[in-house]
């Protein structure tokens, strides 16, 4: 939903002279709860090349588990703290999979 809006919004690293200081919250709450669909944006063939700095946007602290955890267990973990996403990591602490 936050890539969503932007990509709406093209706030591309290459463009980041177009739109410093002009990217906050209220940005992503104006869109909410009814974030466009991605049908609806368009994005060149230039900017298909492009990066975005997800960073501001993202979990710092995410919700991990091992790629051991049985799958009870993080069933039990999504309802309890009413997660949408989970890491899955594996015993080095790299990450090899997202339980959505």
């Amino acid at each position: 939903s936050e890539l969503i809006v932007m990509l709406q919004h093209k706030i591309f690293s290459e463009l980041y002279g177009e739109w410093e200081g002009k990217v906050d919250m209220s940005l992503f709450r104006a869109a909410y709860p009814r974030y466009p669909d991605i049908s609806q944006i368009h994005v060149s063939t230039q900017e298909r090349s492009y990066t975005m700095d997800l960073r501001p946007v993202m979990n710092r602290t995410p919700y991990t588990v091992l790629h051991s955890t049985p799958l009870p267990q993080m069933f039990t973990l999504f309802r309890a703290l009413g997660l949408r996403h989970l890491l899955v990591m594996n015993d080095e602490g790299e990450v090899v999979g997202m339980v959505s």
